[in-house]
């Protein structure tokens, strides 16, 4: 990639390497603009294929196909596992919640996001993007 962005690949590996600091509130907000960014067309998640731009804009790179919602909401669980596993700092239990596995329902992505902007509140799209 670029200089003037980064993928998911690269912030797992920095972060859990301890070579760049993740906290987990920039891990939910991370995973909520990931989700808006699939909430339209649901793909599958490449790390690769996420990127995150030093304005602070979430791209997906259309590598992955579509997926039914229930799969769209689990992997985005799965990449705020991920991402909360290699944070640092204060635990939030919200987004702990947010992150485990569970039988999803037809809402897919929505049902997450909803969970994420309770844990974030208030929900500052714009501050996520600093």
């Amino acid at each position: 990639m670029s200089d003037a962005c980064v993928t998911l690949e690269e912030i797992l590996a920095a972060a859990g390497a301890r070579c760049a600091a993740l906290v987990p509130e920039t891990s939910g907000y991370l995973t909520l603009a990931i989700a808006d960014a699939t909430s339209r067309l649901p793909l599958s998640l490449d790390d690769r294929a996420v990127v995150l731009t030093t304005e602070g804009t979430v791209t997906l790179v259309r590598r992955g196909s579509p997926v039914p919602a229930p799969e769209s909401a689990r992997a985005l669980r799965d990449v705020l596992a991920r991402l909360l596993h290699v944070s640092s700092g204060m635990v939030m239990p919200g987004l702990s919640a947010a992150a485990r596995p569970r039988q999803e329902s037809d809402r897919g992505a929505d049902a997450v996001v909803e969970e994420l902007e309770a844990a974030l509140i208030p929900v500052n799209r714009s501050a996520a993007r600093r």
